[in-house]
């Protein structure tokens, strides 16, 4: 499934219907028991990661004191290889069970074809299965304190 040009090999593999995790040939060689495809040769995925790069973050305007606290964050999002700057907001709280930690959560909407994705839908067997553009990240971060001697 290799061709000239990583955007058409990408396309491909994207686009075939192959259950990797039922295949049998070669199995060994192709996934690993877990639904993943390896990270090099034929068979790897072209963009496995999806990266999240915070360069700011402030309490957001207007955002009441209190056990949670809003951040406008800024920075920029790769996905499908794709990078693009993103601003959002998120909630911040302490993390009463990790002394000094602090829990980050929001959700972040994106169009998959702002970032290049190709949605198409997959036949299996009779059903054809359908994805929309619209998806959303969900963050949930623990960030914890070091202690550095």
């Amino acid at each position: 499934m290799t061709t000239r040009s990583e955007a058409a090999t990408c396309a491909r593999r994207s686009g075939s219907t192959i259950d990797y995790a039922r295949s049998r040939f070669p199995g060994e060689h192709v996934c690993d028991g877990q639904n993943r495809l390896p990270a090099s040769g034929p068979d790897a995925i072209v963009f496995p990661e999806i990266i999240l790069q915070l360069a700011r973050g402030e309490p957001a305007a207007g955002a009441p004191t209190g056990a949670a606290t809003e951040i406008e964050v800024e920075g920029t999002l790769t996905v499908h290889g794709v990078t693009r700057p993103v601003r959002f907001h998120l909630a911040a709280e302490r993390e009463l069970s990790v002394p000094g930690a602090l829990r980050v959560r929001g959700r972040v909407p994106l169009r998959l074809s702002d970032f290049g994705v190709q949605v198409k839908p997959a036949k299996v067997v009779l059903v054809t299965i359908a994805v929309k553009d619209e998806v959303t990240v969900v963050i949930d971060t623990l960030l914890e304190p070091v202690i550095r001697r």
